[in-house]
């Protein structure tokens, strides 16, 4: 959630800079996305939601029904997904491996950083199509802003709810 914020406030920053200086639209090169563009930039902003989804699911899974995930994988490897005995595969690792690919220690790291990198990848796009629009109109739509929120939220959140009734088999 904070990931929202931050980028939310780097966008009102932006037309804030934009609108006290008197930049000039024609001075920034801003070519307009075409229909087909703003469809991929929708299909991905989406798709990018359903992953982040899945992978919070599995997170809360694994932190909280670990009874639901053995039901589901009963041939599971238990270092890998179970976040109380993955401790043991940091043990023995080189400084590289501890600082720079956690989310290849267990399954809640690489959860994890899929949630983040998904989210980071939703926000730039509703800038890219928030700033398309300003383009556009010449000034900013915030309905437009607050409809691609919703969206990118709509799609982690129903994603993640169905992962989460997946493993709720007791």
């Amino acid at each position: 959630m904070r990931h929202y914020f931050t980028v939310l406030i780097a966008f009102l920053s932006l037309f804030h800079n934009g609108l006290s200086q008197n930049i000039q639209t024609d001075q920034l090169k801003w070519k307009p996305a075409s229909k087909g563009t703003r469809f991929l930039l929708h299909a991905s902003l989406i798709t990018n939601g359903i992953v982040a989804g899945v992978a919070q699911g599995r997170t809360q899974v694994s932190e909280n029904n670990k009874w639901g995930r053995r039901a589901r994988h009963p041939n599971g490897n238990e270092y890998w997904w179970n976040p109380d005995s993955s401790w043991r595969n940091a043990n023995g690792s080189s400084w590289f491996a501890a600082n720079f690919t956690p989310f290849l220690r267990d399954e809640w790291h690489l959860n994890q950083t899929i949630t983040t990198v998904t989210t980071t990848a939703q926000m730039g796009i509703v800038a890219i199509l928030s700033i398309d629009d300003f383009k556009k109109h010449k000034k900013p739509k915030w309905g437009k802003l607050l409809l691609y929120l919703l969206e990118a939220n709509a799609a982690r959140l129903l994603t993640k709810r169905a992962v989460l009734a997946y493993y709720d088999v007791f």
